[in-house]
């Protein structure tokens, strides 16, 4: 799918926002606001993201073989969006999730004794707000 211009669905940016800020249940829960209302390759797409922010959660509790799952799952969601999809960079985004279960791997069976989380990607949709400066926590659910 073509991105679509600017401006973003808010539940989107909030997703994203909330995702490099490292509260990745958070996202999981804004961005399926969003998922919920989609259809056709958005759904796939929107799907495959509540996935990648899914298995980084998996991934800080050293749930291994969830995180290996569902970062299957989001590899084969994100294929239907092409290269570039809402601003995101998709290839990018599927070699990072390579890096990802690759180091899944490393730790749950070669005997890495801890994960780098260094290699969980920042999501920035280009074209739209800024989706990287730090949060002082997630939104309430009042917000």
């Amino acid at each position: 799918m073509e991105d679509e211009d600017p401006p973003f669905p808010a539940q989107y940016v909030l997703g994203l926002r909330l995702f490099n800020n490292g509260y990745y249940w958070h996202a999981h829960e804004a961005l399926e606001d969003v998922w919920n209302e989609a259809s056709g390759v958005d759904r796939e797409c929107y799907q495959g993201v509540i996935q990648v922010a899914a298995a980084c959660f998996h991934i800080v509790r050293a749930n291994w073989s969830g995180a290996d799952r569902l970062l299957h799952q989001a590899r084969k969601n994100l294929a239907s969006g092409g290269a570039r999809w809402r601003g995101l960079d998709l290839v990018a985004l599927d070699r990072t999730i390579d890096a990802l279960l690759d180091e899944v791997h490393a730790v749950h069976h070669a005997g890495k004794p801890s994960f780098d989380l260094g290699l969980v990607p920042v999501l920035v949709a280009d074209g739209g707000p800024d989706v990287t400066a730090a949060m002082d926590g997630p939104p309430s659910p009042r917000d």
